[in-house]
């Protein structure tokens, strides 16, 4: 795709973000500059993925609704209502939610094997300390405590990151909730660099 566009810059949201960072420290890559929004990266099982086996086994008894409430009981990116709620009534909501089939279920395996990624790089901090590209680290203010102290951490290894705290923003910013905002921080950032170089 690279070198289709000629980019210089690349943008990584969550699983998209451990991407990006991976390729940056294992590849041979002329990208300049990378923006980075709440990657997923799992520091001493911060992101949890115990939850995958009986996900999976839900999946495979062709039972989406009770696999995806079972997902959400288990992420910490998830509201405290709804991880706190009883899973029968998850399922319900999720049966009667407009759009489910179209918009939820066609991702769920894919949400599985991007855990399973996740949890296979645990552990990697290390590896990012290659980087010798400028990194920003936007990272929303609504976003939970773990998600902050992950972008501190990754501030602390790569050497040419910065932290950028967006206020209002929590982790689906990029997808539906605040785009604009965190695109305009983004390209604020992003362009100066890639045109530096």
């Amino acid at each position: 795709m690279q070198r289709a566009t000629g980019a210089l810059g690349v943008f990584g949201h969550s699983y998209g973000g451990l991407i990006v960072l991976e390729s940056l420290a294992h590849g041979d890559t002329p990208l300049a500059a990378a923006s980075v929004y709440e990657p997923g990266v799992s520091i001493n099982g911060s992101i949890p993925t115990a939850w995958i086996p009986r996900y999976r086994r839900f999946l495979a008894e062709g039972n989406p609704y009770a696999a995806f409430a079972h997902f959400i009981g288990s992420s910490p990116q998830a509201p405290a209502a709804a991880r706190a709620a009883p899973q029968w009534y998850l399922r319900t909501i999720l049966r009667l939610m407009p759009g489910f089939k179209e918009r939820i279920e066609p991702y769920l395996e894919g949400n599985a094997v991007e855990h399973e990624v996740i949890a296979h790089h645990d552990g990697g901090l290390a590896d990012f300390a290659r980087i010798s590209q400028p990194v920003q680290l936007p990272v929303g203010s609504r976003s939970p405590a773990f998600v902050r102290q992950t972008e501190m951490a990754l501030d602390g290894v790569i050497p040419t990151s910065q932290v950028e705290v967006l206020g209002g923003l929590e982790h689906r910013a990029p997808l539906a909730n605040h785009p604009r905002q965190l695109a305009e921080a983004i390209t604020a950032w992003l362009i100066p660099e890639t045109m530096a170089r």
